[in-house]
């Protein structure tokens, strides 16, 4: 490395009779990126020892990004690097440490180059998609770390700047990862409520298009990475609107195969719904377990389920409506509720996919985020 650096000053000194470290940048910088490509192009796999002059490029780019950056010290100067290229170095040699296995180094140089980004007051398209592309970088290496909650916020904040950016191809591979992430991490380390799932939902249709074959695979994947999660209420709408559109896609007559991926989605459907009314119980929410099973019970329906099942269903749910309205009239400060089970009915709709403005909250899960999930 500081070989091709003495080489690159003597020519640049040759050429135009100085040797500024910019020009110096430029040059290393494509040698740099030249290395790693061999690197990762190999047929064999990368070892410490073929990283060696890789990550050396990577010390004497920062390092020139160090010696010429002054802004958080003080004024910068005339001969400064642009914010864009300090950031854009730090995050390339960030990169390239976390594919060579240096999570930690990685992450040092990722945030430094965040703490650029942040100076940028109006970043360009291309400043966004370096500034996205680093967080997911970022989000990569704190998982090595095995830090899942910070990697797995990350990764969304790397999401939500690539839902507002056109063309990016990379959402469906990030959004895989942060499945992936969620499903690893340890409980009280799972970062996924409605609102994420409304953002994920709305962005998933934009870019991929509603019923595209990236649309299903991210509606399959996010919904199992909510039940690895144990978060059953989350993964009910995902499910539900993943049935739909499986049913658009299959037509009135789906063949063997199509129909029995119909029925294990709707069956794990209705299982979330059980599962998250059951824990509404135990909580004693009420008015939300009325909710779940309800919608539970037209799926059970609609999946032809044994009439001893629904008969145990429909007795189980006008249970639940009377305790219901029996808490309701106690914290009112009322008499214990006398209400007939007739009469504790709510008004059901026809469309066994058509909510209710009364939809429960569960652990985050909200009206409005049924309503996307259920009609995006």
């Amino acid at each position: 490395v500081e070989e091709a650096e003495k080489d690159a000053r003597e020519a640049l000194r040759e050429a135009k009779d100085e040797a500024r470290d910019g020009d110096v940048l430029a040059i290393l910088l494509q040698v740099f990126q030249s290395a790693r490509s061999s690197v990762l192009d190999s047929e064999e796999d990368p070892t410490d020892y073929t990283w060696t002059e890789v990550l050396g490029y990577c010390s004497r780019l920062c390092a020139l990004c160090d010696r010429n950056f002054l802004s958080l010290a003080g004024q910068p100067g005339p001969d400064d690097f642009p914010l864009r290229v300090v950031a854009s170095v730090y995050a390339e040699c960030g990169r390239t440490l976390s594919v060579a296995g240096r999570p930690a180094e990685a992450r040092n140089r990722l945030e430094k180059a965040l703490n650029v980004f942040r100076l940028i007051s109006e970043p360009t398209e291309e400043e966004a998609w370096l500034l996205a592309g680093c967080r997911a970088s970022l989000a990569r290496a704190l998982r090595q770390l095995g830090q899942p909650k910070s990697a797995q916020d990350e990764f969304l904040q790397a999401l939500q700047l690539m839902a507002d950016l056109p063309e990016s191809y990379e959402v469906a591979e990030l959004l895989s990862e942060y499945c992936e992430a969620l499903a690893e991490a340890p409980k009280g380390d799972r970062l996924v409520s409605s609102a994420l799932l409304e953002l994920m939902a709305t962005m998933m249709e934009e870019k991929f298009g509603e019923g595209s074959e990236e649309h299903i695979q991210a509606l399959q994947e996010l919904s199992a990475a909510c039940v690895a999660a144990e978060k059953p209420a989350l993964a009910a709408p995902l499910f539900v609107t993943l049935s739909r559109l499986l049913r658009e896609c299959y037509g009135d007559e789906p063949d063997t195969w199509e129909m029995q991926e119909l029925q294990a989605v709707e069956e794990k459907a209705a299982q979330c719904l059980e599962s998250g009314a059951a824990g509404h119980m135990s909580e004693g929410d009420l008015e939300a377990a009325v909710a779940l099973w309800s919608l539970a019970l037209r799926m059970r329906e609609g999946l032809d389920a044994e009439e001893e099942v629904l008969t145990e269903m429909r007795h189980s749910l006008d249970a639940l409506k009377q305790a219901a309205a029996a808490a309701a009239a106690s914290e009112a400060g009322g008499p214990g509720s006398t209400v007939a089970p007739e009469d504790a009915q709510q008004t059901e709709a026809s469309d066994p996919l058509e909510t209710s403005k009364d939809w429960p909250v569960d652990e985050g899960v909200d009206v409005s985020q049924w309503n996307v999930l259920l009609h995006c």
